[in-house]
């Protein structure tokens, strides 16, 4: 520990003497502090990684204990739980195929999360790609801790009123190897780790509304309160045993209602609330700096969906084998929607349309994915295509509201239109544990599902508009310049895409060179300019044939040998005087 404390000592006396010479304007106490010919402008980009890197480093020795406390402290409660993952169990009870199935589609579902990064990060421009993605894995790390601790247990915990579940699961006390009433072939802690997914990719949804602009420690706060505040009470209403919307006979397979309808709302909220980007204009859409970048995201979506959709089933099923079946189809309608419409549109069938569209067609048979079958997926997709399609045209031409990616259109308009549709499309003989939906003689289903859309909608954006203006007082957003200079250095000290060498010299240096190369080329030029004027003004007179002159940017004097130089220079017989000489060039 000596040696250790030490080290620190002389590290950071090293790094204050690297800080002085590196980071003059960091370290000065005022201007005349600074070294002469400093230049703010041309230092900006180091200040910031200073201004980033070294109160961290100031703290370092700080957060290493405390983290350490902390994992100590969290280690010794551990004997608490003792047996809380396991629990008493009938192995024979449980199914390894139907387990299998769940945690293959877990880790799909999981991928999805990531996938919605590079989704976005393409679609933004390129200074901000690395703060996209970054901001889906904080999601990532953030929810799965809080659904382990709290969130799986306000969901799926002893009812309370309807409303929402209790704490009896706290920290996954009592989640072990033995089934539960949801999936009675399978543990519950595959159960609980596959809706964990769900969990985790919904608040990733939203951040495309705010990208570019949004503070990173707000988001942090901001994603694990509306995970518990927002995404736990519906997600328990509509799926929880008790929950209020669950015992109404609301239909939703696989999650549209609380992953997509109210992240897609939610985000409508959030782009309010938080504030357009520098420069938006209404009608003018962003400009994606990395096409191919978007379609992989949308590839590995689609590939992830087979599994949010498949592995709802819960089992390796023929349930599963019809959501996996529709989810595809209805990507695919979604899909070819889209590009239709941006062809019929532009003139050019576009590929960021036909990815979104897929992704849209994707987001409208979530809910209704285990109660419909082929040919109903095919028409809801087709239709869930032209409504997103219009909802993000009329959004962008007419809205003084900067959703930057349109999750609103895409998620909330899409989850909408698919909670409905499983109104009219579903059918009781699909899924026995469902509904007949409209077309098959239960009209009643789809008013339960326009009910399960208003509530939802109506609580994500009052609820999270609420939230982010509680958080208000801690700064929503990034300064102006944070803001111009892209959050990849502003916020997290680290670019994109870095296509100079390591042994290449930095821009700053090439600039200076040049400059420096620029003022030399011009300097000669006025002293070649000055030697030719005095040289032509000089009380010899003219240069005559046979004379030596000396010509600008050569090296040697040299004679002029021409006759048409003599005629030219020859003096008059009759006035003997010297002819005018005409300027020309720089002279001139």
């Amino acid at each position: 520990m000596k040696n250790a404390l030490v080290f620190v000592k002389k590290a950071r006396k090293q790094m204050a003497i690297i800080n002085t010479q590196q980071f003059p304007r960091a370290t000065a106490r005022n201007d005349q502090d600074l070294p002469p010919g400093y230049n703010d402008t041309n230092d900006s980009q180091r200040y910031i990684t200073y201004s980033l890197v070294i109160p961290v480093y100031r703290a370092f020795p700080i957060f290493v204990a405390l983290l350490l406390v902390i994992g100590v402290v969290i280690g010794f409660t551990s004997t608490y739980f003792a047996g809380a993952s396991v629990g008493v169990f009938d192995a024979k009870v449980i199914n390894s195929g139907d387990t299998a199935w769940v945690l293959t589609a877990s880790a799909l579902v999981l991928l999805m999360t990531p996938a919605v990064g590079w989704f976005y990060a393409g679609m933004v421009t390129s200074k901000n790609v690395i703060g996209v993605i970054k901001q889906t894995l904080l999601i990532l790390a953030v929810v799965s801790i809080q659904w382990v601790l709290i969130g799986y247990s306000l969901v799926f915990g002893k009812d309370v009123n309807g409303i929402i579940g209790g704490l009896n699961f706290f920290a996954l006390s009592g989640v072990g190897y033995a089934p539960s009433a949801y999936a009675p072939t399978i543990p519950q802690t595959a159960f609980m780790i596959f809706q964990a997914m769900g969990a985790i990719i919904a608040p990733a949804l939203i951040i495309g509304s705010i990208v570019e602009r949004m503070r990173f420690r707000t988001l942090v706060i901001f994603v694990l309160l509306w995970t518990t505040l927002v995404y736990d009470p519906i997600a328990h209403w509509v799926v929880g045993d008790g929950g209020w919307l669950h015992n109404m006979g609301a239909l939703d397979f696989a999650g549209g209602t609380f992953v997509h309808a109210a992240a897609g709302f939610s985000g409508l909220a959030a782009a309010i609330v938080v504030g357009k980007r520098g420069g938006f204009k209404v009608g003018q859409a962003i400009v994606s700096h990395n096409i191919p970048l978007v379609l992989l995201g949308a590839g590995v979506l689609w590939f992830g969906w087979l599994g949010f959709n498949g592995g709802s089933a819960l089992a390796a099923s023929p349930l599963a084998v019809n959501a996996f079946v529709v989810t595809n189809t209805a990507g695919a309608a979604g899909a070819l929607v889209w590009m239709i419409l941006s062809w019929a549109e532009n003139k050019k069938p576009s590929a960021l349309a036909t990815a979104i569209g897929a992704v849209c067609g994707l987001i409208a048979i979530t809910p209704a994915s285990g109660y419909v079958g082929p040919v109903a997926a095919i028409a809801i997709g087709l239709i869930a295509g032209v409504v997103t399609y219009m909802a993000l045209h009329i959004r962008s031409k007419h809205f003084h509201i900067d959703d930057t990616l349109d999750v609103w259109a895409a998620h909330g308009i899409g989850g909408v239109t698919g909670l409905i549709l499983a109104g009219v499309f579903a059918e009781k003989v699909i899924n026995v544990g469902g509904n007949n939906g409209l077309l098959f003689g239960n009209p009643g289903q789809l008013g339960i599902q326009i009910l399960t859309a208003s509530v939802t909608l109506g609580y994500a954006f009052i609820a999270t508009y609420i939230l982010l203006k509680f958080l208000a007082p801690l700064g929503l957003r990034v300064s102006r310049r944070q803001e111009e200079e892209g959050l990849d250095l502003a916020i997290h000290g680290e670019e994109g895409y870095q296509l100079a060498t390591n042994n290449a010299p930095k821009v700053e240096d090439r600039i200076t060179q040049l400059e420096e190369e620029v003022a030399a080329l011009r300097d000669q030029a006025a002293k070649q300019e000055s030697e030719l004027e005095n040289a032509m003004r000089s009380p010899r007179g003219p240069i005559f044939p046979g004379q030596q002159t000396y010509v600008p940017g050569m090296s040697a004097l040299r004679p002029i040998d021409s006759q048409v130089d003599q005629a030219t220079f020859e003096p008059s017989r009759q006035t003997q005087k010297r002819p005018a000489i005409k300027r020309i060039g720089l002279m001139s």
